[in-house]
């Protein structure tokens, strides 16, 4: 139980830290490249190693913060990882098993479709959303940055990849 809570303790001060990198910009005066979503490639990236220390409740808190603290629109963020965050906990028995090449592209591709149902929601609500360039950019930064993530939870924090590495055909499909 302390174990768990100590864990639970450790992804929240992570989230907060992803955050607070989140605002301070790369580069000043008008930004080319914006700053990758880091919390949401730390979220799948512990939601993949331990998904028991990363409770619903806490992954929405903390894409709550984002919003708010980032100014982004309030719950569009937090929803999209939720979303993605439960994908990946309903397939992390099965992405154990695969190499972190696998993994990453599965990553990529709910990056991918986080920031597109962002910008249809920002658009159904109204608002102005950003140029396709501009979500291009961030999606691609936020993709690029999950390795960078996965090698500093590995090596600071201890999450590592419990499987084996290997790929058969009846562990994909969750037969193995």
């Amino acid at each position: 139980m302390i174990r768990w809570a100590i864990r639970i303790a450790m992804l929240i001060l992570a989230g907060f830290g992803c955050i607070l990198l989140s605002a301070i910009p790369l580069q000043p005066g008008a930004p080319q490249w914006p700053m990758p979503d880091l919390l949401f490639a730390l979220c799948c990236y512990w939601v993949l190693r331990r998904p028991g220390s990363a409770p619903l409740i806490v992954v929405f808190a903390l894409g709550l913060a984002a919003d708010m603290l980032l100014m982004r629109p309030v719950g569009i963020g937090a929803l999209t990882l939720v979303l993605a965050t439960e994908v990946l906990r309903g397939q992390s028995r099965h992405l154990r098993e695969v190499p972190f090449v696998l993994e990453w592209a599965m990553v990529a591709a709910l990056i991918g479709m986080g920031v597109a149902m962002q910008a249809a929601l920002i658009w159904i609500s109204l608002g102005s959303p950003p140029t396709v360039g501009q979500l291009g950019r961030y999606a691609a930064g936020t993709m690029l940055s999950y390795p960078l993530v996965a090698l500093i939870c590995g090596g600071l924090l201890g999450l590592r990849h419990r499987g084996n590495g290997k790929l058969t055909y009846s562990t994909y499909l969750g037969e193995g």
